[in-house]
């Protein structure tokens, strides 16, 4: 899966964990689009949440506008529900609280309902979650869903980057850039988490009720929250 390489001193715009929020996604679109950056999305946007339909829907009118200043970064909840789409596998997707996926999807369940869901999933939503790369990179800054192995710091799969969980990062001494921009890890206040190399975004949106989707500008180091 592709690592995007970003330029020396890019500014960004880095949004994370959508859950299945499309009002705040959308908040969060209309206003960062106006800026003159790339927007990178940290991943997760199915599950828990109560429309990932209207969500992907949103993301792909997105990339039709935006072209490549729009980066989808592959999260944990990404991997299952295409695991489950492509292969069949549907014990991360379910444990993940795919139903509420599904349900967005079919509101009225059949007696099959995950084939019928599988079969009748969109093509263009697909493409939005095929679309997706496993982090992006530049001299300065690593934007990865769960950030990194620091047992394998340098490290670029999948397992490193987007399923694991590296509880050991905020106390990480060799990070394998000056700062890491991470979702996955939700912050029950709704905040932020900060420090000088480590930066969590997943504010909660979609997993905990009213809790924001959050953007962090870089290099301004300024965050901006939708509700």
């Amino acid at each position: 899966m592709t690592v995007l390489t970003l330029f020396d001193e890019e500014p960004l715009a880095i949004v994370g964990d959508v859950h299945g929020c499309p009002a705040p996604l959308q908040l969060a679109l209309a206003d960062l689009e106006e800026l003159d950056r790339r927007v990178i999305f940290v991943g997760d946007y199915v599950n828990r949440g109560p429309d990932s339909r209207s969500v992907l829907a949103l993301l792909a009118a997105a990339m039709k506008r935006m072209g490549d200043r729009l980066v989808l970064l592959r999260g944990n909840h990404d991997v299952a529900i295409l695991d489950f789409l492509l292969a069949g596998r549907q014990d991360a997707f379910l444990r993940h609280r795919g139903v509420t996926t599904v349900h967005s999807y079919l509101p009225r369940p059949s007696a099959d309902v995950l084939e019928d869901f599988r079969r009748t999933f969109p093509a263009d939503h697909l493409a939005v979650l095929q679309s997706t790369v496993l982090c992006a990179e530049g001299a300065g800054v690593l934007v990865a869903h769960a950030g990194y192995n620091p047992q394998r710091p340098t490290s670029r799969t999948e397992a490193d980057l987007t399923t694991g969980s590296w509880a050991e990062l905020i106390h990480c001494e060799d990070p394998p850039q000056p700062l890491t921009v991470v979702g996955h890890y939700v912050q029950a206040a709704g905040l932020p988490f900060v420090t000088g190399p480590l930066i969590g975004i997943d504010t909660g949106c979609g997993s905990i009720l009213g809790a924001p989707l959050t953007a962090i500008l870089l290099p301004e180091r300024t965050f901006r929250a939708y509700r």
